[in-house]
């Protein structure tokens, strides 16, 4: 799990967060449909799995609780994958 040192508090510091993540789940489209023309028969499986991924952790950063929280496994048919 990474450590975080500083939550985001200005208003400018949490959209700038939004905007990376914006790029991420764009950069995830690019990757899953440049794969899809060499598989066409690719699900979006994986590609739900990241975005969620992507989000979550943004989301994750922005909010930080101060207590301790339990990880969140996301399940697709194919893949499997645990967020701290």
């Amino acid at each position: 799990m990474k450590e975080q040192d500083s939550i985001p508090t200005s208003k400018t510091e949490r959209s700038a967060k939004f905007v990376k993540t914006g790029f991420k789940v764009g950069g995830n489209y690019i990757k899953h449909y440049s794969k899809k023309l060499f598989n066409p028969s690719l699900t979006k499986d994986e590609l739900n799995l990241d975005n969620a991924t992507d989000i979550y952790t943004s989301l994750s950063e922005i909010n930080k609780p101060q207590t301790q929280t339990l990880p969140i496994i996301i399940t697709t048919e194919e893949t499997s994958k645990t967020i701290y």
